[in-house]
């Protein structure tokens, strides 16, 4: 359209030149990028990286939870109402993993759908890729990771108007996944006093930030059975012949790194790997 639409006028409006405009044409080469929100520049991921994501069959103890961020994904992808998703539990869980997996897999049959991993540490910067993207034919997930580390995490303060769109709404072919080790995103000081108004204050802002999430998604350490189906899974992956043996090695490890999660399941078999 000839002079730029509105949102084009207001990413450009708000950066210091027109270079910082993100160049929204290089999510054409490929169905996932990276943004750096401080330069404003997008870098196309390799499809062999994307070949590399795991699995949604090699995700085990999950499925309800990846069924469910797959039907806000599908629809999200069809133009259709849907949420933004945080997807929070401990470590190693499958979080990451899960948002990959059921990004690759939608989008095998919707060729439209797009992701772009943001560290969105500055809000201005993120607020620019938003507005630039509005003008795109694509339906863009934007992916957050690992949020909520402390309550200084500059990312809890440049989401909210994200999440809200501000004066301007946010544009419809764009929605937010975000994953954290804190259902709260950020932990609760232990001097905090709810009795003072400015730690209650506190306590709300981090509260506030994750009810802006419409879809929220528990991931918790596996249970046996469910660690040796991931170990299964990651082994046919490799290459390696399952049998008890590979059980048994499976859950000596585990408990010598004290965890059974999908990423434990899969540092076994590299180990195993390893040893060939």
């Amino acid at each position: 359209m000839a002079g730029g639409s509105f949102w084009q006028t207001m990413a450009a409006l708000g950066a210091d030149s027109e270079d910082e405009v993100p160049n929204t044409l290089s999510l054409m080469a490929g169905v996932a990028s990276v943004h750096d929100s401080a330069s404003g520049k997008l870098i196309g991921v390799p499809d062999t990286a994307v070949a590399r994501w795991t699995p949604i069959e090699a995700l085990c103890g999950c499925e309800a939870q990846l069924t469910r961020l797959a039907a806000n994904t599908a629809a999200f992808a069809a133009g259709r109402a849907a949420n933004d998703a945080l997807l929070w539990g401990a470590r190693g869980t499958g979080k990451s993993a899960a948002v990959k997996a059921v990004l690759a897999s939608v989008g095998r049959t919707a060729p439209s759908l797009r992701v772009i991993e943001t560290d969105a540490a500055n809000a201005v910067g993120v607020r620019r890729l938003v507005m630039a993207l509005a003008d795109t034919s694509y339906q863009v997930v934007l992916f957050v990771d690992d949020l909520g580390a402390d309550a200084e995490d500059p990312r809890l303060r440049a989401l909210p108007p994200v999440l809200d769109g501000g004066l301007f709404g946010r544009p419809q072919n764009v929605i937010v996944y975000a994953t954290s080790n804190r259902r709260h995103l950020a932990a609760r000081p232990n001097d905090l006093d709810l009795s003072d108004v400015h730690d209650r204050d506190t306590m709300e802002d981090t509260l506030a930030l994750s009810d802006r999430f419409g879809l929220s998604l528990a991931f918790h350490p596996l249970g046996q059975s469910d660690f040796l189906a991931a170990v299964d899974a990651h082994a046919r992956l490799a290459g390696v012949p399952v049998d008890a043996d590979l059980h048994r090695r499976a859950l000596e490890w585990s408990s010598g790194r004290g965890a059974r999660t999908g990423r434990t399941a899969r540092q076994f078999i590299v180990a195993l790997l390893s040893e060939v």
